[in-house]
């Protein structure tokens, strides 16, 4: 059996940072993105490689659909007691949608036919048990099966905003029976986890905790996929990665994989390539080295839908 790839993409606008929103986001407009997720879904349609696109429900809901639907929520949606949706109400009073609602973006990925779509989440709130109640919870659980519902998706599969894993009985009740783990190199917080996870760019000393396919599991709640690794944009501390270094690393760890039959998994978010241009440097070279593994048949390509049915199958 050889090792895996996978890429998955979180697809959230200025959701992923709702509680944080300021006017240094404001890089996040409809023709930025839309100019992004075009170049990438050309690049992986190039090399034909089917990636996870994790969406927020509420970024691909029509403006006044969204709109509608955020006004008749019964109490707010609250994260470390603040009301989530502050920033995203104050924008809508003065009918500003974008980077809220892009609607065309999710039908770019679902017209293209290659990928995979899953719910990174109704409202990107974070499923943290101790910071989000289980109320919040629920309400965005409903979104997500609104979204779902109106626009025929069948998806088991979550991507937890902020890489924040709770609630997973919830989660499990409600269809979605797996999430992508995050790799334990990225839960630690604070300057000690950046300054870690800033070393390993160069060391490489965090592949041993790429995960086989998981096995049989607690059925009782949901099941985590292979731990994902984030690919590296220039943010913060990160700017001073080359993209040299990027490609080095990213060619390591799927040898790595593939060699001890293991998942090389990395996700980043489209945004980021707006702020980084090299992402789509970094991409392409990620794409083609994989591609070039698969056709040597040392790894196979797969989204987090086919891992979920390769766990099934071994359940």
């Amino acid at each position: 059996m050889p090792g895996y790839i996978s890429l998955s993409l979180d697809c959230e606008g200025k959701w992923g940072m709702s509680d944080q929103y300021s006017n240094s986001l404001e890089f996040i407009t409809s023709s930025k993105l839309s100019l992004v997720y075009s170049k990438i879904l050309k690049l992986l349609e190039k090399y034909q490689f089917p990636a996870t696109f994790g969406f927020v429900s509420g970024f691909c809901l029509e403006e006044d659909e969204l709109a509608e639907y955020i006004n008749k929520l019964e109490s707010p949606i609250l994260f470390e007691k603040k009301d989530w949706l502050y920033n995203l109400k104050s924008d809508f009073k003065s009918r500003r949608f974008e980077g809220w609602s892009e609607p065309t973006l999710f039908k770019m990925v679902q017209d293209s036919g290659l990928h995979h779509i899953c719910t990174h989440g109704g409202m990107h709130v974070p499923y943290s048990e101790r910071h989000t109640p289980i109320e919040s919870v629920i309400e965005d659980l409903k979104l997500i099966n609104y979204f779902h519902e109106t626009r025929n998706i069948l998806t088991s599969c979550i991507i937890f905003p902020r890489n924040q894993v709770g609630y997973k009985k919830d989660i499990l009740s409600r269809g979605l029976k797996f999430y992508r783990e995050i790799d334990d190199h990225e839960k630690t917080t604070g300057s000690i986890g950046k300054l870690i996870r800033f070393s390993n760019e160069f060391i490489n000393k965090d592949f041993n905790s790429f995960s086989s396919i998981p096995k049989n599991s607690d059925l009782s709640v949901a099941r985590p996929l292979s731990k994902s690794k984030f690919m590296n944009a220039k943010i913060g501390l990160r700017k001073k990665i080359s993209t040299k270094a990027t490609k080095k690393r990213h060619k390591q760890a799927m040898i790595f994989a593939s060699t001890n039959k293991r998942v090389a998994h990395f996700y980043t978010h489209p945004h980021n390539f707006i702020s980084d241009p090299s992402m789509f440097n970094k991409l392409e070279y990620f794409l083609k080295a994989a591609k070039n593994l698969e056709e040597e048949g040392f790894c196979r390509i797969i989204t987090m839908k086919d891992e979920a049915l390769l766990i099934e199958q071994n359940t």
